[in-house]
């Protein structure tokens, strides 16, 4: 583990690496390798977590972790809707003068979450840009598959963390692995490290981007070297939110639990390790650079 051995970063040097020319499908999948751990350690991005407000599933005391039913059913409660107004306000004050992305779990209470922050900031005058004009859904963000426990009483939870403790890569009572959640929720940190466009420092239009050539490149003239950072909110469910926490600070992530229980609606900075990020940032950096040279020392 990276974290727990890196020690005085600052006096770590990186050996030359003395291998042979790399085949080109080889060094791609390096590469993904290389951005996938880049996004969790060094990211270029702000990450916010938001727990759905209160549920129809919350509220009956029941665990809705089937796609096929949580898309379509159990949206927010009224007290839940209330909660995500009282969210929608905090991030926007956040969102002021910047430039935003929000990517939502497609179940139905995340979606509606991730719809009245989105609204809200369309109304708010404090100049935000709202990447395409909206939630972005991701099935990446989906609740864990609680096997079967889902459509069970809430009190199941306990019986699927004792196992987590004690190995994350389990998956009893046909539950997903915390270990499964770990990989997708890092691979979209990747593909959004990847995917949001470059702008100049300073962008602002007092509204929504329409996703047009100008919206993706700035001036239009297909600039993208600009370095300010997005404003990334990531709209989700609690134990696929703690475990995408424990991933950012380098810990393991069948320990999902010992993070402070996320409550719904509750807005939070996704923390890394700052002491490793300096660090971290100089190896992706050499290695980056020795897939430019195709491993050549």
């Amino acid at each position: 583990r990276w974290g727990a051995r890196i020690g005085d970063a600052k006096k770590m040097r990186v050996p030359a690496i003395q291998t042979p020319m790399l085949r080109r499908g080889t060094q791609a999948l390096l590469r993904r390798g290389l951005v996938a751990f880049s996004a969790v350690a060094a990211p270029r991005h702000d990450y916010y977590m938001l727990r759905h407000g209160e549920s129809l599933a919350n509220v009956a005391g029941v665990i809705s972790s089937n796609p096929s039913v949580a898309t379509v059913e159990h949206g927010l409660s009224e007290a839940g809707r209330a909660q995500a107004g009282l969210a929608a306000e905090q991030f926007c004050a956040l969102a002021r003068e910047r430039r935003v992305a929000i990517f939502s779990s497609d179940f139905l209470r995340a979606r509606e979450t991730a719809a009245i922050v989105a609204a809200r900031l369309v109304t708010d005058e404090g100049n935000t840009r709202v990447h395409t004009g909206g939630v972005i859904l991701e099935e990446r963000l989906r609740e864990r598959c609680f096997g079967d426990f889902d459509g069970r009483g809430v009190e199941h939870y306990a019986r699927v963390w004792e196992e987590d403790r004690a190995d994350g890569t389990h998956t009893h009572f046909g539950c997903e692995s915390v270990a499964s959640v770990a990989e997708r929720t890092s691979g979209l940190l990747a593909h959004i490290e990847e995917s949001l466009p470059a702008l100049p420092a300073g962008i602002g239009n007092g509204g929504i981007e329409n996703g047009n050539a100008n919206a993706e490149n700035g001036d239009g003239n297909g600039d993208t070297s600009g370095n300010e950072p997005w404003l990334v909110l990531l709209v989700a469910h609690g134990d696929v939110l703690q475990i995408l926490q424990t991933v950012a600070l380098t810990l393991e992530p069948k320990l999902h639990r010992t993070i402070a229980h996320l409550g719904t609606a509750e807005l939070r900075k996704i923390e890394r390790p700052s002491a490793l990020n300096e660090a971290y940032a100089e190896y992706i950096e050499y290695y980056d650079r020795q897939l430019d040279r195709g491993w050549k020392s």
